[in-house]
């Protein structure tokens, strides 16, 4: 979750707010799932029984979330943590699958580079 925590930290608005403790456990569900995407209606649901929480309650909070990134967030740190250019505010959706996207690619070319140069994965 280090990563993932990293990561939001580098474009989020007010990191420290509860909603983006719930994006980073969304985006941990969506980041394992890959490369499939799986509806946010099971992540949210994945969430929330995790924390004891309503899936509608997840949703909500990811909203709040996406809207804090987009109003007082670095939107080109968001960009480059993304790959592509944004013409407006995410969905939580697309900025959850983006960043999940983004995130395991990142993850593959890592391995592919430990396979090539012959050194292990710790």
């Amino acid at each position: 979750m280090k990563k993932v925590d990293r990561v939001v930290a580098s474009f989020g608005g007010r990191h420290g707010k509860s909603s983006y403790i719930i994006l980073c456990q969304v985006l941990e569900q969506a980041l394992a799932a890959m490369p499939e995407e799986p509806s946010m209606g099971a992540l949210c649901q994945e969430v929330g029984q995790s924390s004891g929480k309503k899936a509608e309650t997840v949703y909500k909070s990811l909203s709040r979330a996406v809207k804090d990134i987009w109003e007082n967030g670095d939107r080109q740190a968001l960009e480059r943590a993304i790959g592509y250019h944004l013409l407006e505010e995410p969905t939580p959706k697309e900025l959850v699958m983006s960043l999940a996207q983004a995130l395991w690619c990142q993850e593959l070319a890592v391995e592919y580079h430990l396979l090539e140069s012959g050194l292990e994965q710790k």
